[in-house]
Formats: C-alpha cells, sequence, structure tokens
C-alpha cells in the first residue's frame, strides 16, 4: 500500500481504508455494513474511520483484529517514510524489536 499525502485523514485512516477493501474483497457478499457489525460500530462509522470524517480515527484494536484476519502485519520504514502493509513473516528476525499485545491492551483506550 502507498499512502499518498493528499489522501484525507491521518496515516491509521489511510491503513484502515486498505485493510476494509481488502477484507470485503476476500469473501463474496461482504461490506462495511457486515464490516461495522463484525468490529461493532455502525456503517457510517467504519467510513468514517476508512476516511478521517469528522477527524475519525480507527481503534488500534480494530485494525489489529483486520491484521490479525488477513495474515498481514504492519511496517513502518521511517527512512522512506513508508507505512507498509505486507503478508505476515513467521517470525521476527534476529535484532528485530517485537511488542506484544495483550487482550488487556485491546480493551485499553488508544
Amino acid at each position: 500500500m502507498t499512502a499518498k499525502p493528499t489522501q484525507q485523514g491521518r496515516p491509521r485512516n489511510w491503513i484502515f481504508a486498505e485493510l476494509r477493501r481488502r477484507w470485503i474483497e476476500a469473501e463474496p457478499g461482504r461490506s462495511s455494513v457486515k464490516l461495522g457489525e463484525h468490529l461493532g460500530f455502525r456503517k457510517q462509522t467504519i467510513s468514517s474511520f476508512a476516511t478521517g470524517a469528522e477527524k475519525r480515527v480507527p481503534p488500534w484494536p480494530a485494525v489489529f483484529i483486520l491484521l490479525s484476519e488477513l495474515g498481514l502485519e504492519l511496517r513502518i520504514n521511517a527512512d522512506a517514510g513508508e507505512i507498509i502493509l505486507t503478508k505476515r513473516s513467521s517470525r521476527a528476525s534476529a535484532g528485530d524489536a517485537t511488542f506484544q499485545i495483550t487482550q488487556e491492551d485491546m480493551t485499553a483506550p488508544f
């Protein structure tokens, strides 16, 4: 995914928009309505998360759920100013910093 600076919203909105697109395309019959039901939000909220309308930003737990279900991981390349969605690798490489997210973290306000 290449996020362009002209996109509305913040980087987390761009990430969510791409995850929403991939989640919907993964199975026939999926829609923003079904994604909202799945994540516990109204369809309008899902759309606002994707576009950044009303300055809404999707909560990290929603992003993590979609990453997990789609078998993706999020990488940030600060040197290149890139946010990368890629297929999940099997393990972290030596020297990688890995932050474990607990179930408690998933329900905490971000």
